[in-house]
């Protein structure tokens, strides 16, 4: 599976503090449409394990805004973690998927937030797909080159 560079929104980002992801989707070009076709889903993968030495918690949220800055956002879904749920599920290689339900999206910009309390740290990589993507999509290291 490959993960199409325009639908990346974080690359093995380290989440120390709340941040919006460091890319967003544009849904507003033509060909970029999401009105058609299957639920789209923001796949986050887990590359370093979340802290969970103490009170730390985390939180994902796929958010919608007029600007590619994600400013003034609407969230549209959120799935948060205690920290006992972010020792178990929040583990390298483990995956996170948020399903954004069916017309929900009406504005231009996508991308997800990261609310995180009390000393959060993760590092993820994150993409949007279709959902039934989510089952087939693993990350690997990467600065390999592929040729045929």
């Amino acid at each position: 599976m490959y993960v199409e560079n325009l639908t990346l929104l974080w690359d093995a980002t380290a989440l120390t503090a709340d941040a919006v992801s460091t890319n967003t989707y544009d849904a507003g070009v033509a060909e970029n449409g999401l009105d058609i076709g299957e639920v789209i889903a923001a796949i986050i993968t887990v590359d370093v394990a979340a802290t969970v030495a103490g009170t730390e918690t985390y939180a994902f949220e796929f958010i919608q805004s007029a600007s590619a800055a994600l400013t003034s956002a609407d969230v549209l879904v959120r799935v948060p973690f205690t920290t006992t749920q972010a020792s178990t599920l929040l583990k390298a290689g483990k995956k996170v998927v948020i399903n954004v339900p069916s017309g929900a999206i009406s504005k231009r910009f996508l991308g997800l937030n990261f609310d995180g309390a009390n000393t959060p740290t993760i590092t993820v990589t994150a993409s949007m797909a279709p959902s039934s993507f989510a089952e087939v999509i693993k990350q690997f290291a990467s600065g390999f080159i592929v040729s045929g």
